[in-house]
């Protein structure tokens, strides 16, 4: 190998020598290489009769004069800021697919000149790069085996003309310069020694390594660097970035802020109202301090007004209404429920009269009953008189309702009344409490009307995200809780959001003000949990499995082809929607499930005549095409719950039921690959990767061996999956090798629901819960598993946290592992590596985003369609 070097550095006219990689950490700011350079016309000649040699490239990329077959091609970096003067594309449907969001194309140099030109597949150019990043690129001209590629993002190459025209559009283009890894160096001077630095690529092909001789490595060795692949970040993304940090300061900074108080409680007429078995954690009494405080019209005002003058005494002048209550916004398992039911209960036992009644809203009936049982498992009998408003049965009218203490309801259940009955509507409620306030978030939608119409003394949001995408579901929140004159667009902008677009080191005081008066926030530190593990079960797809995955993309692309070639324009979200569910549902049912109904998309839009239908009943109002179709696939875009409501077609059942019957033996733990009672290893045993007689899918082999192991040690576990299918398949392998399971998923009833879980709390002989995640990720407590799996990777990761923290909360003495099963070289990988992405960038926007940020959503989508291998 070393000789092979040697010899390769020889026939090339290079000196061994000794270099320094002489980058701080990160990357050297890269030159402006387009601008002026191509501000005159004479920039560009003339080049498409020009006679051209290929000569540097007449090598292919892995083919290098005195090399052999094992010298490595890597990716050195990219060049940016690159101007491309372009013609026209002859045959651009052969290049584009439905999921692109960057083009590459060969770069080639006109034979020893300066001029380099842009090549489609074919070999006819069409474009041409500007003549400063060509000159600094005439170092690399001898370097036989180091090759350029142009990466064009999709805008750009829809710019190009599809046929021949006298305009030239220059178009802003990156070049990824490959070749030997032994050349890094080598490529690194000489383009130093141009004044050009290499920077990451914004796109690199499936496979190549990336090490970049312009960046510094800490200790020996050029590590790989294609984590850093991606669109640098621009100006106005570094500002969003530092906003968004802001914003998470600000949030934090609340567990260690010292709240307001002027209540006190008497612990005394706690314990005449709570079971003995029952005392409130020192995070709970404080939170009933700060609702009482909140709650009573002379503290509220006060606080209020000297935050307003704070900020701007002109604020005062305003038409200001009383704000009595506010958001509760403590971290999942604190115990936000019990706290906020507790200062209920307070209220009703110190009033000298009746004082009135409490609406609560809650997002499903799950939550509704987990409500229901925490008032009669942790109150004396008498102490509050509850009544739930739902269903059918609810009550026509609001006279029994005012005798309440408490009225339980749905967001779902308030938005049908206010448009029919308006019985919640009719009555002047005491309080109002919106659990998971976010769904409140968008003010276009008929929840939010809805919540907003209501009248009440006072309003109280529990949510553990106030803010989750935009700055703006804060200032939904504010206009529900009537705190004036700050949930004005117009002065909330002026005073919260446009002191953090400055970067002073005060951005961040008023909003920091206003959320320490009315929002009380504290992290998971006071639980004093055991230690939470995380593992990854990676999955390789058998040769079956992997034919049917590349023969969906293959059919996606094909069906984009022939929707282009007829003058149809795809729906584009939709489509690559549905390719995306096709392929993640394969990962989950391998060759056993895979029939027409699964694949088909789950989602219509909201004006067709099936929207009601085919989208959650509780938030079909209001949602655009867009939200539908791609905010949270696995289910609604405002709750998560499954679109189908966890349906399995008569089709698909009957493909698991042919799947099983194929094998004509009861399965064993053998054709299972399960492992060893004695492995400590969360992977497949030797061997068991090939695919059994009954057509099981790799993953799910891999879930039902570690279930297993995981059984057998005594440990309890919950599966999570977004699919109701999959729990069919999943069970019916699980009763297969003998193990007992329960089972939970959106048509489960909502008093059973409570026995199964109880159940699985009380009897160890239970080892395993089997969930659809949509319809369990709140409102339960499992604290006796300490084994949490997640079959696929979510969309939006806080769905996973939910579900995670039905573990992994108050309550809970065992250390707690999560094991996520990723299928590897497929969506799944990309769907981690966008959170990942994503977690890099701003976490909060500025901007109001009740429209949704559809060309975003779009680019996520085609990153998570593009093949990695």
């Amino acid at each position: 190998m070393a000789e092979n070097q040697k010899r390769l550095r020889d026939e090339c006219g290079f000196e061994e020598q000794n270099s320094k990689r002489i980058c701080l950490p990160g990357l050297i700011p890269s030159p402006a290489q387009g601008g002026s350079c191509i501000s005159k016309e004479t920039d560009f000649v003339e080049w498409e009769a020009v006679q051209l040699e290929d000569r540097m490239f007449a090598e292919t990329r892995t083919q290098h004069v005195g090399a052999t077959t094992s010298v490595v091609n890597i990716c050195y970096g990219a060049l940016t800021e690159v101007k491309a003067e372009v013609t026209h594309i002859q045959s651009p449907s052969s290049i584009a697919q439905p999921w692109t969001s960057f083009h590459s194309f060969n770069l080639r140099n006109q034979g020893g000149t300066d001029t380099w030109l842009l090549a489609e597949p074919n070999g006819t150019y069409f474009g041409r790069i500007d003549f400063l990043t060509a000159s600094r690129l005439r170092g690399l001209r001898t370097l036989r085996g180091v090759s350029l590629c142009a990466v064009l993002a999709s805008s750009d190459f829809d710019k190009i003309p599809r046929q021949t025209s006298r305009k030239r559009p220059r178009i802003d283009i990156t070049i990824n310069i490959t070749g030997p890894e032994d050349f890094a160096d080598t490529v690194g001077r000489t383009l130093e020694d141009a004044g050009a630095y290499l920077q990451h690529p914004v796109f690199l092909e499936a496979g190549i390594k990336y090490a970049n001789p312009h960046y510094f490595y800490v200790g020996d060795g050029m590590i790989d660097l294609r984590h850093l692949i991606g669109p640098a970040p621009t100006a106005a993304d570094v500002q969003s970035q530092r906003m968004s940090r802001a914003v998470e300061d600000a949030m934090e900074s609340l567990g260690r802020a010292r709240i307001p108080m002027s209540h006190s409680v008497d612990l005394r007429i706690l314990e005449e109202l709570l079971f003995t078995s029952v005392r409130l954690k020192p995070h709970q009494l404080e939170g009933v301090r700060f609702i009482l405080t909140r709650e009573n019209i002379s503290s509220s005002t006060i606080v209020d007004r000297e935050f307003l003058q704070l900020i701007d005494s002109r604020l005062l002048s305003q038409n200001l209404s009383p704000c009595r209550g506010g958001i509760i916004a403590d971290v999942m398992g604190l115990g936000k429920t019990l706290t906020m039911l507790s200062a209920i209960a307070y209220v009703r036992k110190t009033a000298d009269s009746y004082p009135g009644p409490t609406l609560v809203v809650l997002p499903s009936r799950q939550v509704l009953d987990v409500w229901d049982l925490e008032i009669r498992s942790r109150f004396r009998p008498g102490v509050m008189k509850v009544y739930t408003f739902h269903n059918d049965s609810r009550a026509k009218s609001a006279g029994f309702l005012k005798d309440c203490d408490i009225v339980l309801t749905t967001y779902h259940t308030l938005a049908a009344d206010s448009k029919r009955a308006q019985v919640l509507q009719s009555i002047t409620w005491l309080r109002i409490v919106l659990d998971e306030a976010h769904w409140i978030r968008n003010q276009s939608t008929q929840l939010f009307k809805a919540t907003d119409d209501l009248r009440s003394e006072a309003r109280w949001c529990l949510t553990g995200t106030p803010i989750q995408n935009s700055l703006h579901d804060l200032r939904s929140l504010l206009r529900f809780l009537r705190f004036s004159p700050l949930w004005a667009k117009s002065l909330f902008e002026k005073h919260i959001i446009d002191p953090l677009r400055t970067g002073s080191e005060t951005c961040v005081a008023n909003l920091q003000y206003l959320l320490r008066i009315i929002c009380l926030r504290r992290n998971s530190s006071l639980l004093e949990l055991p230690p939470l593990d995380t593992r990854m079960v990676p999955v390789t797809l058998h040769a079956e499995e992997r034919r049917r995955y590349d023969g969906i993309l293959a059919e996606c692309k094909t069906e984009f082809e022939r929707q282009v070639c007829t003058g149809q324009k795809p729906k584009m979200p939709s489509f690559l929607f549905s390719t995306i569910m096709k392929l993640r549902r394969l990962c989950n049912h391998g060759t056993a499930a895979l029939g027409a109904d699964a694949s088909r998309s789950f989602v219509l839009s909201p004006t067709s005549e099936n929207a009601g239908k085919d989208m959650c009943q509780f938030c079909s109002f209001g949602v655009s095409h867009f939200e539908a179709t791609f905010t949270t696939p696995e289910g609604c875009p405002e709750c998560g719950r499954l679109v189908e409501t966890d349906r399995t077609s008569s089709q698909e059942a009957a493909l698991i039921d042919l799947a099983i019957a194929a094998a004509n033996i009861r399965p064993t733990i053998t054709d299972y690959g399960l492992l060893s009672p004695t492995s400590s290893e969360f992977s497949l045993s030797p061997g068991s990767q090939g695919f059994t007689p009954s057509g099981f899918s790799s993953k799910l082999r891999a879930v039902v061996a570690n279930l297993h192991q995981l059984s057998i040690s005594g440990s309890k576990s919950i599966v999570f999956t977004s699919w109701r299918s999959t729990l069919d398949i999943l069970g019916r392998m699980l009763s297969d090798i003998g193990i007992d399971y329960l089972r939970v998923d959106g048509s489960t009833n909502p008093l059973h629901r409570s026995s199964i879980v109880n159940r699985f709390q009380e009897d160890p002989s239970i080892t395993v819960l089997i969930m659809t995640i949509n319809s369990c990720a709140v409102g339960v407590t499992l604290t006796k598993a300490d084994q949490v799996h997640m079959i696929e990777p979510q969309w939006n990761p806080a769905v996973e946290e939910q579900a995670i923290a039905r573990a992994y909360r108050m309550g809970q003495t065992k250390a707690v592992t999560v094991i996520r099963y990723i299928t590897e070289k497929t969506v799944e990988e990309n769907i981690i590596a966008l959170q990942a992405k994503k977690s890099r960038l701003a976490k909060f926007s500025m901007n109001d985003t009740t429209d949704g940020d559809f060309s975003g959503a779009l680019e996520d989508m085609k990153f998570v369609l593009n093949p990695t291998y």
